[in-house]
């Protein structure tokens, strides 16, 4: 093996290494610490980050129904409805009927609800301005490589 080869080789393999670590951190450690800063939430520790994007879909819209979610997610509504039901056992979601439509089910977010959806979009727009300021070292053209790199790398993952 020629050092060349040996080069990309050895970015091949910090690339996949890179890739595992992201796929890896879901990020729910971090939000756990972002939610304690808003006081203790009880039930907090047991979210994962399907809850926590249910409960930004609530916060974002009052009054929606289940099926007004599911457009918004990549789940089916039995996935969400499943979802929703833990989040009302939780004490994060509460779900009610308006008096001139009894058939559908409304949501909302309860005072802990509200908090978590609070420190959710902190923690988004933390990770945002992080981002943007990670971006900025680099120029138009590696990003669009990198951007390149990333849609052959999930082009691949798609056909498995």
């Amino acid at each position: 093996m020629n050092s060349k080869e040996y080069k990309m080789n050895k970015l091949q393999k910090q690339l996949f290494d890179e890739l595992t670590n992201y796929r890896q951190h879901t990020g729910e450690e971090n939000m756990q610490t972002n939610i304690e800063k808003y006081g203790y939430v009880e039930n907090a520790k047991k979210l994962v980050v399907s809850d926590l994007d249910v409960i930004a879909l609530i916060n974002s819209n009052e009054n929606q129904r289940i099926s007004d979610l599911v457009p918004y997610t990549d789940l089916t509504q039995g996935a969400v409805s499943k979802i929703l039901n833990r989040l009302v056992r939780y004490g994060f979601v509460e779900k009610y009927h308006q008096p001139q439509n009894k058939k559908d089910t409304y949501l909302k977010l309860t005072v802990d609800g509200q908090k978590v959806a609070d420190a959710h979009t902190q923690y988004h727009e933390h990770q945002q301005a992080e981002l943007q300021a990670v971006l900025a070292e680099f120029s138009e053209d590696d990003l669009t490589k990198f951007i390149s790199l990333m849609s052959q790398v999930n082009n691949i993952r798609s056909k498995d």
